[in-house]
């Protein structure tokens, strides 16, 4: 990017208020990104995310989305593009965890996870690969767990949300590379 250049591209980050997702924010705005950024709860942790983004010299815009909610996610996207302009890239990181055996796991913790971390990965994938598509240009980097590799006892609903978030990325990758558009997943250990 040049001096001369009068916007940033933006980058949308999921879960960005903290851990993984607000490192991943920091880093977008550092690599000369504007950021979007939503989060579920935490306005304070939010806030906090602002402040380090901005420190990069970046534009932000931040809301609280539920991510499981794809009407939710698309008003989020509409937003963040009025604000900040057209999507370049798109981070995925919401996520929870509600760990149990399966023989006692309830099955609103394994809706919940799987809603969260493996529709929450699509709505957000649906809402901007089209316009990506169009554009012949875009990032989409999806994080997953080692748990989705492996699988982990006491997390059959975040294993199987990961293993799912492993396997939709692979999908896409195969239907939009000829778009010139790259989509990766990163699955990491604990952190």
């Amino acid at each position: 990017m040049t001096e001369t250049d009068t916007q940033r591209p933006m980058a949308i980050v999921t879960g960005g208020s903290r851990g993984i997702g607000r490192a991943c924010a920091v880093q977008l705005a550092t690599d000369g990104y504007d950021v979007a950024f939503c989060y579920r709860s935490g306005n304070d942790a939010a806030a906090e995310t602002e402040k380090l983004i901005r420190e990069q010299g970046a534009q932000v815009y931040h809301a609280p989305c539920d991510v499981a909610d794809y009407a939710a996610v698309q008003a989020f996207i509409k937003d963040a593009k009025a604000a900040l302009g057209p999507v370049s890239v798109l981070v995925n990181s919401a996520g929870i965890v509600k760990d149990n055996p399966m023989v006692l796991m309830p099955h609103e913790d394994w809706q919940a996870v799987i809603d969260t971390n493996l529709n929450g990965t699509f709505n957000f994938c649906r809402s901007v690969v089209f316009d990506f598509m169009k554009r012949k240009e875009g990032v989409i980097v999806n994080m997953s767990s080692i748990s989705g590799v492996y699988g982990h006892a006491t997390q059959s609903n975040y294993s199987a949300s990961n293993a799912g978030i492993q396997g939709m990325s692979a999908s896409l990758a195969k239907e939009v590379a000829v778009y010139g558009i790259r989509v990766n997943v990163v699955a990491p250990g604990f952190i």
